[in-house]
């Protein structure tokens, strides 16, 4: 061990969770490096706790001028695992009939509803766990953060109980907008002049047929057993059709969740989940999510079928050259959207120029008491138009990166897709001048690539 001195400097990080010694250059006025001389040095910054014995035994074996040694560090804080809500009822449901081994669909086990007790419990709150607390270079404690609190997801006829969530009303339960809500069911027998148009909280079944003319409206699931006419049904959570849609192009669908018909023709549907049918005639169809075309056919002809993420089909188009066109990727609603982003900010832009050429001239000739109330008015303007453009700068990113989170527009046929077909996956669009078999379409940068379906 040398006998030489060391100037050394010792440095402490804001946190007081780490210390960093340097050995600055040999002096008369330092310190020997030795095990006691450092500790000494650390015990006379009040660095008691986390000291790294085999830094301080390197630094005495062989310093290095200029190295930056850490030779104490603390125990961070460990936060406490959050809170969560604990389901007891099963939410997980995908409404999709079933598919026989012959090609037909059975639609009596699809089980849209899940039925609930009065002062049935639906979940339970899991308090969150204490962390772990922590300690600085100087012994001091470092509290941890408690986990965050979880909230059971109140809706309607639902109440809160000894920290669990139970039913009010025996009914139908869903969830919608991050809460559990239960709604009576209503059940009909037909749709007709004796019952008029229906507006409910409500969800509905009905056993036979909807008349034509008739609107039906519905904040839960709509389950309809018969043929619906030219009529319009819209709901906020699913619609079930058993025998399917003949249109006469007057009907309208819409739906918050899924739409389940056995067909669709003549019509026009809009749902916020999955379209799933065993045939789409002659119809527009959109989903903010995937079009699935099941059974022995599969057929899509003659329509225009729009989704954000997939179109899986058996046959699209006809042998006799029926237009029919299949559009994947974002949906037309945010494109629309987007736009309007970009055309609101472009026009702001023009008017946030006019206003600081206002201001400017204002502030240069001295803002004269006449001018003064001009001068507030344009400022109070400009800060409301910049504003503005934050909140549509977000609100376009936001778009962006919803968009970065679904799946990319693919489109797959498991027979045939007949000339007269138009495919477009985002902006780009590709016409088939031939039949094509057991094919998947997928964007490869500016064109539409046809590979084997996988």
């Amino acid at each position: 061990m040398s006998d030489l001195k060391y100037s050394c400097k010792l440095e402490i990080t804001s946190d007081k969770m780490a210390a960093y010694l340097l050995v600055e250059n040999i002096s008369n006025d330092g310190i020997v490096l030795d095990e006691n001389s450092l500790l000494d040095l650390l015990k006379s910054h009040n660095i008691t706790f986390g000291i790294i014995e085999s830094t301080i035994k390197k630094i005495c074996e062989s310093p290095n001028l200029k190295e930056r040694y850490l030779i104490a560090h603390g125990k961070k804080p460990v936060s406490g695992k959050d809170g969560h809500v604990e389901f007891l009822i099963d939410f997980d449901n995908n409404f999709e009939p079933k598919v026989l081994d012959d090609g037909r669909v059975d639609y009596k086990e699809l089980q849209i509803f899940k039925s609930i007790k009065k002062d049935e419990i639906i979940a339970k709150k899991i308090e969150p766990e204490d962390g772990i607390d922590g300690m600085n270079i100087f012994g001091e404690i470092v509290k941890a953060n408690k986990g965050k609190d979880a909230k059971l997801p109140l809706g309607k006829n639902t109440y809160i109980k000894d920290d669990c969530l139970f039913s009010s009303i025996d009914g139908h339960i869903f969830k919608k907008d991050q809460k559990v809500n239960v709604n009576p069911l209503i059940e009909l027998k037909d749709v007709n002049a004796s019952t008029g148009n229906i507006r409910t909280f409500a969800s509905i079944k009905i056993y036979n047929n909807i008349s034509s003319g008739y609107k039906i409206e519905s904040d839960g699931d709509i389950e309809i057993y018969g043929v619906v006419e030219r009529s319009t049904i819209i709901a906020k959570g699913n619609i079930i059709i058993h025998r399917g849609v003949q249109g006469s192009g007057k009907a309208k669908i819409i739906s918050g969740g899924k739409i389940v018909s056995k067909y669709l023709q003549n019509c026009d549907i809009t749902a916020e989940g999955d379209v799933v049918s065993e045939a789409i005639m002659y119809s527009n169809v959109k989903s903010n999510s995937s079009v699935k075309l099941i059974g022995s056919k599969g057929l899509i002809v003659g329509s225009v079928v729009i989704a954000a993420r997939e179109i899986e089909a058996i046959n699209v188009g006809s042998k006799m050259y029926v237009q029919t066109e299949l559009i994947v990727g974002e949906s037309p609603e945010k494109r629309k959207r987007k736009e309007e982003i970009i055309n609101k900010i472009a026009e702001n832009e023009k008017s946030i120029d006019g206003l600081n050429k206002i201001i400017l001239y204002l502030n240069k000739i001295g803002i004269p008491e006449d001018k003064k109330a001009i001068y507030e008015k344009t400022l109070k303007s400009l800060l409301q138009l910049e504003n503005e453009n934050r909140l549509l700068y977000d609100e376009y990113k936001e778009l962006n990166s919803d968009e970065n989170k679904e799946s990319y527009g693919i489109i797959k046929v498991h027979d045939t897709v007949y000339p007269g077909t138009k495919i477009t996956i985002d902006d780009v669009s590709r016409k088939i001048k031939d039949p094509v078999k057991y094919v998947t379409f997928m964007r490869n940068g500016a064109d539409i690539d046809i590979l084997p379906i996988g």
